[in-house]
């Protein structure tokens, strides 16, 4: 299976969201990061998104801060895919940020996030980059 960018499930959406806030991440600070945002929020995103999201996207605004400077090109494609995936996230309560989530919405959100992991950004010509691991960007760093 792989990406379905019109499933309409919350929790699937909201897996997308996590997955690319996650490649913002790797791109602004590499590979050498000592806790990564999947390694610190990624059970408590699933579980209680109202919770964890706005810091995952005040963290991630971060990110992209750094990325627009140094790599502008990847900047615009992960701007353009968080674009369309909030386009995706209901805006009407209750459905915007899910106090919780139910088990079956849970295993969505491993699913969307692994699929947006797997897939191709935007017009589906750029795969996801692969950062150095030699790099010292970030090593210090823990968001």
């Amino acid at each position: 299976m792989s990406l379905d960018r019109d499933h309409g499930n919350i929790g699937y959406q909201l897996g997308r969201l996590f997955a690319v806030y996650e490649l913002a991440q790797r791109a602004a600070l590499g590979r050498g990061v000592k806790a990564t945002i999947r390694d610190k929020y990624y059970g408590t995103a699933a579980a209680t998104p109202a919770r964890i999201f706005p810091l995952v996207i005040a963290g991630g605004q971060k990110h992209l801060s750094k990325v627009r400077k140094e790599k502008p090109g990847w900047a615009y494609m992960i701007e353009r895919e968080l674009e369309e995936v909030m386009g995706r996230i209901p805006t009407a309560l209750p459905f915007s940020l899910p106090r919780s989530m139910r088990l079956e919405d849970q295993g969505e959100f491993a699913i969307g996030y692994y699929h947006q992991r797997n897939a191709r950004l935007g017009d589906g010509t750029v795969q996801a980059p692969e950062f150095d691991d030699n790099t010292d960007e970030g090593s210090d760093n823990d968001d």
